[in-house]
This record gives structure tokens, sequence and C-alpha cells, in this order.
């Protein structure tokens, strides 16, 4: 690896960062159908769309939609390896620890 390139550290980090984030996006749905009895979803958005579909569905849609976005970041990165490098590592990782937080909260709550 060449380390005089200023984007040298983020280089095939990508896919490991966005598979992180996929797992992320599991454990979240995971955490959140588990809740404990009591614990709600406090995103107005989504408790406003359960009232016509199930909140287990719906999560599941939403999920699955992200993960589909995280598929096409992937072939975009795949397509165009070394534009953006340094941004896009930076803004997965922000995604990292935001959604770790996330998930941390549910588990521990």
């Amino acid at each position: 690896m060449r380390t005089d390139h200023p984007n040298a550290i983020f280089r095939n980090r990508t896919p490991v960062l966005l598979g992180v984030v996929a797992i992320l996006q599991l454990l979240d749905w995971h955490s959140t159908l588990t809740a404990p009895h009591g614990r709600h979803e406090s995103n107005k958005l989504l408790n406003w769309i359960s009232q016509w579909i199930s909140f287990a569905y719906e999560l599941t849609l939403i999920k699955a939609a992200f993960l589909l976005l995280l598929a096409i970041g992937y072939l975009y990165w795949r397509a165009h390896k070394g534009m953006y490098e340094l941004e896009y590592g930076l803004c997965l990782a922000v995604l990292i620890v935001v959604y770790g937080c996330v998930v941390l909260n549910n588990y521990l709550s």
C-alpha cells in the first residue's frame, strides 16, 4: 500500500465500512423489534406510517431499502474507486458512530 497519497489510509477500507453499516442496520432492526414491553418507537414518521401497516413490516421494509442503498453505494464506489475516497470513508465513519450509538442505546435501555 502506498502511503504517499493523502487518501491511502482509506484505500480499500470502503467495503469494510459499508459492511459495518449493514451489520449495524441489522442490529438496529433486531433491537427495535425485540425491545422490552413498554418501550416504543420515538420516530414520529414511523409511528405515523404504522397506522396503515404493522410496525414490524414497516421497519423491515425501511431497513431493506437502506440495505439496498448501501449495495448501490458499494457499486458506485467500485465504479469510481479513488474519487472522493476520503470523503466517502469519513461519511461512512460518521454513520457508523451514529448507528453504533443508536444500537447501544436500544440494547442497553
